[in-house]
């Protein structure tokens, strides 16, 4: 059975080998960095999808003021294009909005080249800026907040 769980410094050097997958060589670059996971994971910022105890993926959000970051997103390289990337956003727009968020915000290197995949998924496109010396797409995904009884 597949479950999306907070995660725990049990998960942090798995979290970590997974980030590596999206790794660029990037001076500064620090989002597979095991302190840094560590760091997030104890400020209870990081979830992890598994099957059967296996980690198949795993994604940060940082709440902002009015808006939720989506900080990172990885999923397991052999799991991609099956849509759950897709649910992960899904389901991070659902807990933003449940918190009485107004907006899902995500920045992406250019380089990964997800521009079209946050598109599918309903963002809008803000702009390129630079983010550590290189061009980044910053998205948005305005929110339905649920109504109060």
């Amino acid at each position: 059975m597949t479950r999306l769980r907070l995660a725990t410094q049990a998960d942090v050097q798995s979290i970590a080998a997974l980030n590596r997958s999206f790794h660029l060589d990037y001076e500064g670059f620090y989002w597979d960095r095991p302190e840094w996971v560590q760091r997030l994971v104890s400020h209870g910022c990081y979830f992890v999808l598994e099957e059967e105890g296996a980690l198949l993926a795993a994604i940060c959000l940082i709440v902002e003021g009015p808006e939720v970051v989506l900080d990172t997103i990885a999923v397991k390289e052999h799991l991609r294009g099956q849509g759950i990337g897709r649910k992960l956003v899904q389901w991070a727009a659902g807990a933003a909005a449940a918190m009485g968020k107004s907006r899902l915000a995500v920045g992406s290197f250019r380089a990964y080249e997800l521009l079209d995949f946050y598109v599918k998924c309903g963002f809008e496109h803000d702009g390129i800026k630079q983010c550590m010396g290189h061009d980044s797409h910053y998205l948005h995904l305005d929110l339905q907040t649920p109504q109060k009884q």
